[in-house]
């Protein structure tokens, strides 16, 4: 019997409780018509910290899928997305470099591209952890640099994230936008609302990855945590 229950603890694989887990409601950027829903899930997984996130139509068909790895520096994780609908498919693997593949659709071939690493590296979901680290200098005035990687492009943008003031009670508010004002121009900004106390995300406003045509969607994301 000890025997039976020992093999038993030993062939069952343990589930581990989610770190954070949220569910987001992307509508057009008028609030009004949703456009699909952003489940994502933490995880630790055979001791790596990881991130699984479906995305689905308002008819609950999955649209993309993305895993998301967490290093040392929760600002440069790996990740592997892929969008079913319009073949889209990205791959970053953070090491000493970082090594980028870009599918653009269903019939293209993948691109290839190589960028080093850097201190102020910001990758995909990335943002959320760097807003969190540099929290009190942002709150206080000062902006901060990244250089946010572009899986289709195979290359960094320079942008800066700073605090805004905030429209509601107990929120911070924080836009993140081209360094260069010329690219302002041409370039929608994204914000980002957090809940003050907890700094959990409520709210993204701005670009989508998940691209339904050739264009790129504009959004206003409100993200429902758990009780």
């Amino acid at each position: 019997m000890r025997l039976l229950l020992l093999a038993l603890i030993i062939t069952t694989p343990i589930i581990a409780d989610p770190l954070l887990t949220y569910t987001g409601y992307a509508y057009e950027s008028d609030g009004k018509s949703l456009i699909y829903t952003d489940h994502y899930k933490e995880l630790n997984h055979q001791g790596r910290h990881q991130a699984k996130v479906t995305y689905r139509d308002p008819k609950a068909n999955i649209m993309a899928q993305k895993t998301i790895y967490y290093n040392e520096n929760k600002a440069s994780p790996s990740f592997r997305f892929e969008n079913h609908v319009t073949g889209v498919i990205a791959s970053v693997n953070v090491g000493k470099d970082i090594q980028i593949a870009y599918k653009k659709s269903h019939d293209s071939k993948f691109e290839y591209h190589t960028q080093k690493l850097t201190d102020n590296t910001v990758i995909d979901a990335g943002f959320h952890y760097f807003i969190r680290r540099h929290w009190t200098t942002l709150i206080n005035g000062d902006s901060q640099e990244i250089s946010y990687l572009s899986p289709s492009k195979g290359r960094y943008f320079t942008l800066e994230i700073k605090a805004i003031p905030s429209i509601t009670p107990k929120t911070s508010r924080f836009i993140i936008q081209p360094r260069s004002f010329l690219a302002r121009l041409f370039v929608t900004p994204i914000i980002v609302t957090y809940k003050s106390k907890s700094k959990q995300l409520l709210r993204y406003q701005g670009a989508s990855n998940i691209k339904l045509s050739k264009v790129s969607l504009t959004i206003d994301m409100r993200i429902n945590h758990p009780n």
